[in-house]
């Protein structure tokens, strides 16, 4: 689940916070401190205990001293809320780890589940719809579908195979060059409808894969601009990958984006 996948990662980052703050922490000098305006700056003393109201005064050579003392109680702040949102996450990790009311219908048994309407349908019934939405193949430049991308889905180029390998590798579900109407008089076919499946939306990539060719460039900037009349906006749900003649397909960058946008 992407809650649990969430929780995992940020009690990870959490726990490291809580590591480094218990290093720092052994090495911090004791005492509290004061700080004093003075004119236009500050000055600083250091209190040994509650009983020294206004603590001995730091003199500039032992700056030094004052930026520990201001550093430990950042620490051990930062150190207190660490803890407890890790507590908070680890109850709630335990919680999803059993299924929440969105997922429940996929632990009934089988012949009791077909007799309910679930709140909300489950991932796999709703992917399987999606993908049904899928049209037999026309003659819409039949020709160029030259390379098998190992599916049965023949595609008009090498990266294309690789963005859909990619795309499988990690279970994201596509249709290759799905009809999309932008407009009333402007339909075209992404090369990729990604299904976020999260956000129950879809994604449309398209790969430039000429783009040090002048009118092949100029073609497809007026292809995002007709994407982004239609409200289909770069960096939301438009992914652009490209790939020149001398740089090729950055198959790293391609997925980085994938993780920010699904």
């Amino acid at each position: 689940m992407a809650q649990i996948n969430y929780f995992e990662s940020r009690r990870e980052y959490l726990q490291n916070i809580i590591t480094i703050t218990t290093s720092e922490l052994k090495n911090s000098p004791s005492g509290k401190l004061r700080i004093n305006k003075h004119n236009s700056g500050y000055q600083y003393y250091i209190r040994k205990d509650s009983k020294d109201i206004n603590g001995k005064y730091i003199s500039k050579k032992d700056y030094p001293l004052a930026k520990a003392l201001a550093q430990r109680d950042y620490n051990l702040k930062v150190q207190e809320l660490a803890i407890k949102e890790k507590k908070i996450l680890d109850r709630l990790t335990d919680f999803y780890s059993t299924g929440d009311c969105d997922s429940f219908i996929s632990q009934m048994p089988d012949q009791k589940a077909i007799l309910v309407d679930p709140i909300k349908e489950s991932d796999e019934k709703y992917i399987e719809n999606w993908l049904s939405t899928a049209t037999p193949a026309d003659t819409f430049m039949n020709e160029g579908l030259i390379y098998d991308n190992g599916k049965g889905i023949m595609m008009r180029s090498k990266s294309e195979v690789i963005i859909s390998k990619i795309l499988d590798e990690k279970g994201i579900p596509y249709i290759y060059e799905k009809p999309l109407a932008l407009s009333k008089f402007k339909t075209v076919r992404p090369d990729f409808t990604i299904l976020d499946v999260k956000n129950r939306r879809e994604i449309y990539l398209e790969h430039l894969g000429l783009m040090d060719d002048g009118e092949y460039f100029a073609k497809n900037v007026k292809k995002i601009a007709d994407y982004e009349k239609a409200g289909i906006y770069l960096g939301d749900k438009l992914l652009i990958t490209y790939e020149t003649r001398k740089e090729p397909l950055n198959t790293h960058l391609l997925e980085e984006k994938l993780l920010k946008m699904l």
